[in-house]
């Protein structure tokens, strides 16, 4: 059994600012160990830094012809996925950071990923609605779904791979993987839902409502986490077990106690956080619509 970890730390320092693309950064996140952070932009280039210190290592080239929107490790870290305007997924080997082969399908803009739990499985969905399953090990698509009703927001796997969740304009969809098919629907608010499987297999809803936990088998609420008072932007899970963090249009990133709902601490970013990344540590890096992104270090206590 898994050592569940303190919750994680109000900042007390100035944060890290990770400077180096020339154009907005799309997505952040951690390496599934903490040890690297990775971030794609615009500039068509992926970069890959310190987990700790927020140095930058290494810049990854040539894997697309576009803007790159998204991106994900494998949970082994050894290999990391992005998508972007050129409508493909490419892969990468984190061991010597060279191009891996490309998934291509997609007619328009690809605009997220996400790997299975097992990493046999890489998810991808595009600006026309669509979601693809793809075979990492024959870079096939064994599964197309949709279009959605008002283009797809988010995207994520339960933690044992059973079904996927697919966010939509004011619903979130299950689809079951073995039976392949509609496992359950979710009404929500908005046309810009962020979604999360908790390691328990809850499913966690961001909307123009606020942040809620339901049970995605009875679809009965669990939790309601009070404090944003508009939309919410960007989630991520405290690999730990401990904690959520969420920020919101309220321009506030948040920290919650995952059991019970607990708002642990407040920051006022004063500006709107768009992508969020959580290690081990309790480090958490925050992107905006801006060329930089920021690294605080935390660490865990009461």
């Amino acid at each position: 059994k898994k050592k569940r970890l303190l919750p994680i730390k109000k900042p007390q320092g100035e944060p890290v600012k990770l400077k180096g693309h020339r154009k907005k950064i799309s997505d952040i996140t951690f390496s599934p160990n903490g040890r690297w952070l990775a971030t794609c932009s615009f500039d068509r280039t992926i970069r890959i830094w310190d987990g700790k210190k927020g140095i930058q290592k290494a810049v990854l080239f040539g894997g697309h012809r576009n803007r790159i929107r998204r991106l994900t490790y494998r949970i082994d870290g050894e290999q990391l996925a992005s998508v972007g305007d050129d409508g493909g997924a490419r892969l990468w080997d984190m061991k010597t950071g060279r191009r891996m082969f490309r998934l291509l399908g997609h007619e328009t803009p690809a605009t997220h990923v996400c790997y299975s739990p097992n990493g046999r499985f890489l998810v991808t969905a595009a600006e026309d609605a669509t979601v693809f399953i793809w075979s990492v090990e024959t870079a096939e698509r064994i599964l197309k779904l949709g279009p959605y009703d008002g283009g797809i927001s988010d995207i994520c796997f339960d933690k044992e791979g059973m079904w996927i969740a697919i966010a939509h304009k004011n619903r979130v969809d299950l689809w079951d993987l073995n039976r392949n098919e509609r496992k359950a629907s979710f009404l929500a608010k908005g046309d810009a839902l962020r979604i999360l499987s908790t390691q328990k297999g809850n499913l966690i809803i961001g909307d123009d409502r606020g942040l809620r936990m339901i049970d995605p088998g009875s679809g009965a609420h669990h939790l309601q986490f009070r404090g944003h008072y508009k939309g919410i932007t960007a989630l991520a899970l405290d690999p730990g077990g401990s904690s959520l963090v969420s920020a919101g249009i309220d321009q506030t990133v948040r920290v919650w106690e995952l059991q019970d709902a607990q708002l642990h601490w407040t920051f006022d970013m004063r500006k709107t956080v768009r992508r969020l990344s959580v290690n081990k540590a309790g480090s958490i890096a925050m992107g905006f619509d801006e060329s930089f992104a920021i690294l605080f270090e935390m660490g865990r206590g009461v």
